[in-house]
């Protein structure tokens, strides 16, 4: 089974169940941004680097997907989580190191 039969035997089941949901079509709209700003990048280097060596070019392209997938989908979230986490941890601390208006 090749990746394209498997898209277009869950595609259109996956885009039937959105349909009706604003916010799943944005949450999906959001996720799949990062894999076609990929596509589209590889597409470059590779068309670039190809000019000059095909082997070259496939190695190049292979390694730039994994290095723009770890971003988008490793180290970015993990770098929003950690800023929110030190965020919630410093509006709770701030909150216990008030001071008491003197009464």
């Amino acid at each position: 089974m090749d990746g394209t039969f498997s898209y277009y035997s869950w595609s259109p089941t996956v885009a039937e169940g959105i349909a009706g949901c604003q916010a799943a079509k944005v949450a999906f709209r959001f996720l799949l941004a990062p894999v076609v700003v990929t596509v589209h990048a590889i597409a470059l280097i590779y068309l670039t680097v190809a000019s000059f060596n095909l082997t070259l070019a496939s190695i190049v392209a292979f390694f730039s997907a994994v290095v723009l997938t770890f971003t988008f989908y490793i180290a970015v979230p993990i770098l929003c989580i950690k800023a929110i986490y030190r965020s919630a941890h410093a509006i709770g601390r701030s909150r216990f190191t008030r001071k008491l208006p003197a009464g």
